[in-house]
C-alpha cells in the first residue's frame, strides 16, 4: 500500500471511479478544432506559413486535384504527419505509392469492411440506395449499408442500358439484399417515384422483416420540383 503522499509505483496519478472524463479531453490536439497551436507554429512568421500553403496549392494545381479534397480528414492528418518526421522527410515516390503503401491501405480498409460486416450480424443493418444521373445520361445506383460501427460503400451499378421496370429493379435490390444478408437487413432505404416505390413493395411481400422507406432527401427535391412547376408560385 502506498503511504500518504507518495507517488504510486508507475509514475501516474491514479483515476477513481469519482473522476470526471479523462485528462486528455481538458488538453485537445493542437489539430482539432478547438486545440491550440504548438509553441513553434504561433512563433512562425506569416510568411513562412503562406509559403508552405502555397507549397501546398502548387501541388494541387501542378497534379490537378480538386479542391474537395482539401475537406478530407487525412488533409490535416498528412501535415501532421510529416512535421512529426521534421525537415528532411522525403515523400513517398511513385513505386511506394503504387506497391507497398497501396497494399497496406486496402488490406486496412478489407480488415475495416470484415469489422463492419460482422456487425451486421450482431445490430442489423439498413441499405440504403442512391440513384443519379451523370452529364452523358448514364444512370447509377450506390449501395451504401449502414450500421452503428460505420457506413460502408457496397457497390455502384450502371442500370442505364436497362428497362427501370418495378419488376426488373426488384430483381437488382434482391440481388443486394442476398449479398448482405436478408436476416442481417431492419430497413431498406430507396428513391420515391413510382417504380422504385413497387419495387419496394415487391421485396416486402417477399420478405416481410424489414421496412422499404423513401429516401427525404429525394421526396423534398420532389417537392421543390412539383412546387416550381405550380404556376401560380412561378415568378
Amino acid at each position: 500500500m502506498a503511504r500518504r503522499g507518495m507517488r504510486p509505483p508507475s509514475g501516474r496519478v491514479p483515476i477513481g471511479r469519482s473522476s470526471v472524463g479523462s485528462i486528455v479531453s481538458f488538453f485537445p490536439s493542437y489539430t482539432s478544432p478547438r486545440g491550440q497551436p504548438q509553441i513553434r507554429a504561433t512563433m512562425t512568421s506569416k510568411d513562412m506559413l503562406y509559403h508552405a500553403q502555397k507549397m501546398v496549392g502548387k501541388w494541387f494545381y501542378d497534379a490537378c486535384i480538386p479542391f474537395n479534397a482539401a475537406k478530407s480528414f487525412q488533409f490535416q492528418v498528412i501535415a501532421v504527419a510529416i512535421a512529426t518526421i521534421g525537415p528532411g522527410f522525403k515523400m513517398s515516390s511513385y513505386h511506394q505509392l503504387r506497391g507497398k503503401i497501396l497494399q497496406d491501405t486496402v488490406k486496412e480498409v478489407s480488415e475495416h469492411c470484415d469489422e463492419l460486416k460482422l456487425c451486421w450480424k450482431e445490430t442489423d443493418c439498413s441499405i440504403m440506395s442512391d440513384g443519379w444521373t451523370d452529364t452523358r445520361s448514364r444512370t447509377f445506383v450506390n449501395f451504401l449499408v449502414y450500421c452503428p460501427k460505420g457506413t460502408m460503400f457496397l457497390k455502384s451499378l450502371d442500370l442505364s442500358d436497362v428497362p427501370k421496370t418495378a419488376k426488373i429493379l426488384f430483381n437488382v435490390f434482391d440481388n443486394v439484399l442476398q449479398e448482405v444478408g436478408p436476416e442481417n437487413i431492419v430497413q431498406f432505404t430507396i428513391d420515391n417515384v413510382a417504380n422504385y416505390r413497387a419495387a419496394g413493395d415487391l421485396l416486402f411481400q417477399k420478405y416481410r422483416t424489414f421496412f422499404w422507406s423513401p429516401c427525404v432527401t429525394h421526396c423534398v427535391n420532389l417537392m421543390l420540383q412539383y412546387l416550381n412547376e405550380m404556376h401560380d408560385i412561378k415568378s
